[in-house]
């Protein structure tokens, strides 16, 4: 979901209302927020309202929040937060371990392992990863850790599981590799059964890798044997795929109330967003270069980025960046 709909939509509405161009894009606006003195900036990576975001910075790596500008630290690591303010990511330095906390409030943490939470829901629940990769075969387990469970449980899957985000009706998305590497992708249900699978693909097959879902409709790029990728909105208890108009040469990264952001396919640091009818471009800030977008979310008619940036003259420095669409 990364990020949680503050309004629920159906299905269909999502469905049929399938991002379409219209006219040249149109450029998002942008600005740097603030970073913490001592540090070498951060990112921002995740959304609570129209003026707080939530986000990290490095060295040394801690979680950080901006209200209307100002920034503070944060007691965890945060990569998602709900509308309640209920945070999932990480805890620890050096060795991250899977935690989520109310805002002010004390962490819960929920492996031992390396381990974080990539995307918390409305009601709480909350996946993630956890791996061991200081005792070969390295694995990886995918979490799903209900509100009110004191552990998280372990998804089905093959060798290796990942689950990466989770909407509002309890549906989640993520991969899983067999121990020969052959990967696949997965939606597990509101019960933690795997609902469908895409590969593993034999030679020469259209690839689909899922990469957000958001009430009820996954997000997915498909990669074909030749030609251009694309992106296609899932219709998670039909299979049913909705390509999304002027998609081609695109790859998915987030989805929310029906709009799509998107990365060149072959130029990672370019970006595209469909919302509301009209096609955006989310260009570098300012003296900047080599953005980086990791969340986004739709709040009334405006659709907002959150990533980094780094100065013209330097890669060694991020600078968080928010984007305003609409």
């Amino acid at each position: 979901m990364r990020r949680s709909a503050t309004v629920l939509l159906s299905v269909a509405a999502v469905l049929v209302g399938v991002p379409v161009p219209a006219g040249a894009a149109v450029d998002c606006t942008s600005t740097v927020l603030p970073v913490l003195p001592g540090t070498s900036g951060g990112s921002g990576s995740a959304i609570l309202d129209a003026n707080t975001f939530l986000g990290w910075m490095n060295d040394p790596y801690q979680g950080v929040i901006w209200r209307n500008g100002s920034i503070s630290s944060l007691n965890i690591v945060p990569k998602e937060v709900n509308a309640s303010g209920l945070v999932a990511g990480s805890v620890g330095t050096g060795t991250p371990h899977a935690a989520r906390a109310q805002l002010g409030g004390t962490p819960e943490v929920g492996s031992t392992r390396p381990s974080s939470l990539a995307d918390v829901n409305s009601a709480g629940d909350a996946v993630g990863w956890q791996t061991n990769l200081y005792a070969p075969p390295s694995d990886y387990d995918g979490l799903w850790w209900k509100r009110g469970d004191a552990a998280p449980t372990l998804l089905p899957g093959p060798y290796r599981t990942s689950a990466g985000a989770i909407d509002d009706f309890g549906n989640m998305i993520g991969w899983g590799e067999t121990s020969q590497g052959e990967r696949r992708y997965m939606i597990w249900g509101p019960d933690g059964t795997i609902t469908r699978q895409y590969g593993p693909f034999a030679a020469g097959e259209t690839h689909v890798a899922l990469d957000d879902v958001d009430e009820g409709v996954a997000v997915a790029t498909r990669y074909p044997a030749s030609g251009a990728t694309d992106i296609v909105l899932i219709d998670v208890a039909t299979g049913t795929m909705t390509p999304v108009s002027g998609s081609s040469g695109w790859a998915a990264l987030n989805l929310s109330k029906g709009s799509v952001l998107a990365q060149d396919a072959d130029i990672t640091s370019t970006y595209r967003l469909w919302h509301d009818g009209v096609t955006y471009n989310l260009p570098d800030p300012a003296g900047m270069r080599s953005s980086r977008l990791f969340d986004m979310n739709v709040i009334g008619s405006t659709a907002i980025v959150l990533g980094f940036s780094y100065p013209q003259d330097t890669l060694s420095f991020q600078h968080p960046v928010v984007w305003r669409c609409g």
